[in-house]
């Protein structure tokens, strides 16, 4: 654009100096011809970027977290990255001798309701579907769009995967009389994102210590009767908008050191959950830690009274009920190891 005005401003002081007229209509066809052939080139470039960038996430985000993407395509690079992220695993519990008991047909729909609900409400909250793995979904917070309050969307997401669960299972309940339950885990922190694989087959993914966690996670909420289980971070992130409770302190498989795991209960602004049931599970957890057993099933029995669902309450009243009879070791330090 500055040559062609350049070009004009020239001819018009030489023809008016001079009186001589110079051809304008071979350069600027020239200039024009370059111009829009720069800019065809850029354009279809780009939407070839544009379409490579849909493929490739049409099916793990939301449509309205692929044009932000779409906005923003470098923050889409090769590779993996070191970045604070949140992952989330949800299961289907007691599906294998339910699949033994039904059409395949049946399972399958089944599987494909369960996906359906769960990608949906996984969308909602701007997190990326990562895989499926047979009867679990993974999915995680923070890439490849930010998102600061990655904990705190993946435990609102959490609760609304609970809420479309019980859909799930009424429906598996009055189709095969048979009862399915699930369990979900999320770990936050570091972890390594990217596109990983090999140079003919590669996916979006996380992996990390962190990612391994957030599974072990998962499958620890059939010993402990719980639905959603969180590590530390999860927890110190999200707990200003949701209400908690410690479970146990746990050593999992790969790990040295113990973490804390707590169990997501509910929204804090829609709570109404019972003090006093929430009160006797804590003076029973810290009785126990104090190899108080006697009064630690006191409290663990009071806490169930007050909710008999509570899975948890129930899991402890067993094992003090046991220590009773049967104390531990003298360097017994309340951690579960899990190897």
């Amino acid at each position: 654009m500055v040559f062609v005005v350049a070009l004009v401003v020239g001819h018009y002081l030489v023809f008016t100096h001079t009186g001589y007229y110079l051809n304008l209509v071979s350069p600027l066809l020239a200039t024009a011809t370059m111009l829009g052939g720069t800019l065809g080139v850029k354009y279809f470039t780009e939407e070839k970027q544009r379409r490579q960038v849909e493929r490739c996430f049409e099916h793990y985000l939301d449509r309205g977290v692929v044009a932000r993407l779409l906005e923003q395509p470098e923050r889409l690079g090769l590779g993996g990255e070191r970045r604070d992220l949140s992952v989330l695993f949800c299961d289907i519990r007691n599906f294998t001798s339910l699949a033994e008991g039904i059409p395949p047909e049946a399972s399958v729909e089944l599987l494909n309701e369960f996906f359906t609900a769960m990608t949906e409400v996984v969308f909602a909250s701007g997190g990326l579907v990562d895989k499926f793995i047979g009867d679990q979904i993974m999915a995680f917070w923070g890439a490849p769009v930010e998102c600061r309050e990655h904990a705190a969307a993946a435990c609102g997401a959490a609760l609304a995967m609970l809420e479309e669960f019980a859909r799930v299972r009424q429906q598996c309940e009055t189709k095969h009389q048979r009862s399915i339950d699930c369990g979900l885990g999320i770990n936050s922190g570091p972890m390594v994102v990217g596109n990983i694989g090999s140079a003919q087959r590669f996916a979006y993914t996380v992996i990390g210590d962190n990612v391994n966690v957030a599974a072990r996670l998962e499958v620890l909420n059939k010993l402990y009767g719980t639905h959603i289980l969180v590590g530390p971070a999860t927890y110190a992130a999200a707990r200003e908008k949701f209400i908690f409770r410690e479970i146990d302190q746990v050593c999992v498989r790969g790990r040295t050191q113990a973490l804390a795991v707590y169990e997501l209960l509910a929204r804090a602004e829609q709570a109404a959950l019972d003090p006093d049931w929430l009160a006797a599970f804590a003076v029973g957890l810290a009785a126990y830690r104090q190899r108080n057993w006697v009064g630690a099933a006191r409290a663990f029995a009071a806490a169930r009274a007050r909710n008999p669902a509570d899975g948890c309450a129930e899991f402890y009243l067993r094992r003090a009920e046991y220590f009773v009879q049967n104390p531990p070791m003298a360097d017994w330090d309340g951690v579960l190891y899990l190897r």
